[in-house]
């Protein structure tokens, strides 16, 4: 056995320092490797499920506003259908209705014993929009066996109808005179004497009649209508500016039956009528304090 040199140990140290670096160099890229394994999916991980948590969470949010914007737009869609629906239900309601003027009662009918003409006396009620008794009931003693009433109109246009309008939403008219077929003289509703064509409120009064004036001050449209009637109803560019398609007088009639009761109505898109009344009310019977 030969004794071991000094170059032979040198040789095996440089061996033994190779082989620990080796092992140190495997160490550090075991230690980096898992560093970078555990950095990754303790940082690198999370931080790419946050942004897709925060890329879902705008999506939601930005869904969410889209939704928002468009439930209020429904919301004021809805709005204005609901508004269009009222007052469309409102128009055709107007259109419809027939709002009672007055009520008129036969207490009597016969021959006039000096001349054996037709004779009857009428009981004329003005009522108001509840049907309650408004003004002076009075008593008509006329000739003939058809009733004639004879009234003031003023329609507006059916635009005002349809939109419901508060002041033009239906036409307006005052009971002027009263007569039978045979009478020569129309009898004025107002006072029960001579009917006189002048405007009503000539003399400064309210021109509206009792049911008119139950519904609160004149307005400067009924002021200007009812002040100077012919005048609007000559006036074609007035009655435009007032929103009126027609101003004018009607006479309404009807043969009566002793005892029956007759209803004048106005509808809202039109004129009045006058029609019998199978169960008329108490307001329309005679009192006994009826003169």
């Amino acid at each position: 056995m030969t004794a071991e040199g000094p170059l032979d140990f040198i040789q095996r140290l440089a061996v033994l320092n190779q082989a620990v670096r080796t092992l140190m160099l495997l160490a550090l890229t075991g230690l980096l490797g898992y560093g970078g394994y555990y950095g990754y999916h303790r940082y690198v991980v999370p931080a790419r499920e946050l942004e897709s948590v925060r890329a879902e969470f705008a999506r939601v949010q930005s869904e969410l506003s889209d939704s928002k914007k468009q439930i209020e737009q429904q919301t004021v869609e809805i709005k204005k259908l609901s508004e269009e629906n009222d007052r469309l239900t409102t128009s055709l309601r107007l259109i419809k209705v027939d709002r009672r003027l007055a009520y008129l009662t036969v207490t009597d009918l016969g021959p006039d014993p000096e001349t054996g003409e037709p004779l009857m006396k009428v009981l004329f009620t003005e009522v108001d929009l509840d049907g309650r008794q408004v003004g002076k009931r009075r008593i008509f003693t006329l000739k003939g066996a058809l009733l004639n009433v004879d009234c003031w109109l003023a329609k507006f246009e059916d635009k005002y109808i349809e939109q419901a309008d508060l002041v033009r939403g239906t036409s307006l008219c005052i009971i002027r005179g009263i007569r039978g077929d045979k009478d020569t003289v129309l009898q004025s509703i107002d006072e029960g004497a001579a009917y006189a064509d002048a405007a009503p409120g000539s003399d400064g009064a309210d021109p509206r009649p009792p049911a008119y004036q139950t519904m609160g001050q004149i307005s400067d449209l009924e002021q200007k209508i009812w002040s100077d009637f012919w005048k609007v109803a000559n006036d074609n560019q007035l009655q435009q500016e007032l929103g009126l398609r027609a101003v004018h007088g009607q006479v309404n009639y009807i043969q009566v039956e002793a005892g029956a009761t007759y209803q004048l109505d106005l509808r809202a898109s039109d004129g009045g009528s006058i029609r019998k009344v199978d169960q008329p009310p108490a307001v329309a019977l005679p009192q006994p304090d009826d003169t």
